[in-house]
């Protein structure tokens, strides 16, 4: 399936590039996510920190902050992606592939970081997603390898699950995705038309 993936990705990330009022767009996201279930309930979310033409997160994360919410934002770590808990955006500075990150200073910090399996909600950037909540990333695999343990491991009754919901635009989306065994599917998919999936707690 991989093989299938890469001529999707350009076409999907250019459908992105292309389109129009992504601001405007992302608002109406993040106000589905903002009254949703999942966002009021949640004590600690885990934001990606958007670039390029990815569904704006900055209102989200004031808004959790403002709502007194713990917010952490990944960074990486060699392969792998590591969580952070984020005070202030000026902890952030460029990091891998431009991105914004926890400045290394603050990294030795070990009460700033936490596990996947900590956090209630983690919103979840894609090149696109499919009606199923499939996620087509950049091929990297940071994501999966970070929320695979939390579909591989059977919840106990002591145990929250963590809810996963892709931010995509309506034009990210396709009918179906080429899947390989270590994708990770969403909760739900929200885009400024529609929830795809379900924002039940």
């Amino acid at each position: 399936m991989t093989g299938e993936k890469q001529p999707l990705r350009l076409e999907l990330l250019a459908r992105r590039r292309h389109l129009a009022d992504r601001q405007g767009l992302s608002r109406r996201i993040a106000q589905t996510i903002a009254e949703s279930g999942p966002f009021a309930a949640a004590r600690k979310i885990l934001f990606y920190v958007d670039i390029h033409s990815e569904v704006e997160t900055g209102r989200l994360i004031a808004l959790a902050m403002h709502r007194e919410k713990q917010v952490f934002v990944p960074y990486c770590l060699g392969d792998h992606l590591r969580i952070f808990r984020m005070l202030d955006y000026r902890e952030l500075t460029p990091g891998a592939y431009g991105i914004m990150e926890p400045d290394p200073d603050l990294r030795h910090e070990p009460e700033r970081h936490a596990g996947a399996d900590q956090m209630d909600l983690i919103l979840v950037p894609g090149v696109g997603f499919d009606r199923q909540g499939n996620r087509l990333g950049f091929g990297r695999g940071y994501y999966d390898r970070l929320l695979r343990p939390l579909r591989e491991e059977p919840l106990s009754a002591e145990t929250k699950k963590t809810h996963l919901i892709g931010l995509a635009f309506e034009c990210q989306l396709v009918d179906h995705l080429p899947i390989d065994p270590h994708d990770v599917a969403m909760d739900a998919i929200v885009t400024e038309r529609a929830v795809y999936g379900s924002l039940e707690m």
